[in-house]
This record gives C-alpha cells, structure tokens and sequence, in this order.
C-alpha cells in the first residue's frame, strides 16, 4: 500500500498543475485513506517492518512535499511555507542517513551491534505536523474545487489560520526532531 501512495505524486501532480483540483482531492484523499489503512493493517496483524518504517513516512513526505509545490506553483498556496516544509522533510531524510551513516562507521569500529539500531520514533509534534499539512493540502484543494458557494467561502476564511497553525507545527517538528539527531550524534 505504501508503494501504491508513493506512486500517486505524480498523477497528484499532474491533476494539481492542470487546475483539476477535484481530481487532486480525490487522490489525495485515497492517498490518505491508504495510509489509514496500511497502519491499521500492520499494527493490528503485526507486519510491521524495519522497511516499512521507513518507506511510510517516506510516502507521507513526498505526497505532502509534492502537494505543497504544485499548489505554490499555480499561486494558491505561499511559497515561504512550501519552502518550511520542503526544508523540514529534507532535513529529517538527511539527518536519518547521517545517524545511519554514522552508527554503521561506528559499528565497523567495534561499537556492540545493539547500540547500533536506529530507532526514529514519530513524535506528537511531528504527527501533529503531518495532520495539520494533510489538513491543509487537502483544504486548499477543497476551496479550489469547490463552485463558488459557502464551503469556499468559509474554507477560503480558515485558510490563513490553518497556514499559521501548519508553519508552527513544522517549525516545532522541526526543532524537535533537531535536537533528536543531536543527542544521537553526540552519543556516538
């Protein structure tokens, strides 16, 4: 399944720079309804694996990643925090590789093995930061799709409190997970 959500980046592309915002939202919306049931799936029969925790995130980024340029690209969406996100999702898959990197060096260097596990848990800020940018992602489409009625009018109000909320959460993710890898790298 998480395959299945990498692989709808690009027709989510392609749909969002195509102004067909209705067809974004549905993919974007069976992309999340995947992920709901891929966690379900693997807590609930125990298939949960050492690449499974890496790629699920990996999913989430790259829809969330792709959905905020897309949007930014056609100007409904800012671009200061399309660069927030970008950075943070980046910064996180460049510090994971460093710690690996780094706890296999010191592996071959006679370090015991089970120091050597790398153990990324999702935290509350960084799940709250991913809620909030799907909630987003998925609003803006919404409010573009939408005819010209209530909700979009309504969503269209929401929208600038929803973006402050979604750059705090990243920011704080962000600061978050920062201090992690620090911790981790000196312990090394």
């Amino acid at each position: 399944m998480t395959g299945i959500r990498a692989a709808c980046c690009y027709p989510l592309a392609r749909c969002i720079m195509g102004r067909r915002y209705a067809a974004a939202t549905a993919i974007l919306g069976a992309a999340a309804a995947l992920d709901v049931a891929d966690g379900f799936v693997a807590r609930h029969f125990h298939q949960t694996s050492a690449i499974g925790s890496i790629m699920d995130p990996l999913a989430d980024k790259m829809l969330m990643v792709t959905t905020a340029f897309c949007l930014s690209r056609n100007n409904i969406f800012p671009k200061k925090l399309t660069a927030l996100i970008a950075a943070r999702e980046v910064s996180l898959i460049c510090g994971g590789a460093l710690l690996g990197l780094r706890k296999a060096r010191s592996c071959r260097q006679g370090t015991p093995l089970q120091r050597q596990v790398i153990r990324i848990r999702p935290s509350w800020t960084g799940k709250l930061s991913m809620a909030l940018q799907v909630l987003l992602g998925t609003s803006t489409l919404i409010s573009q799709a939408a005819p010209t009625s209530g909700l979009r009018q309504y969503l269209t109000r929401c929208l600038p409190l929803l973006r402050l909320m979604t750059g705090g959460s990243v920011l704080l993710s962000f600061a978050e997970y920062s201090k992690f890898f620090v911790q981790e790298l000196l312990e090394i």
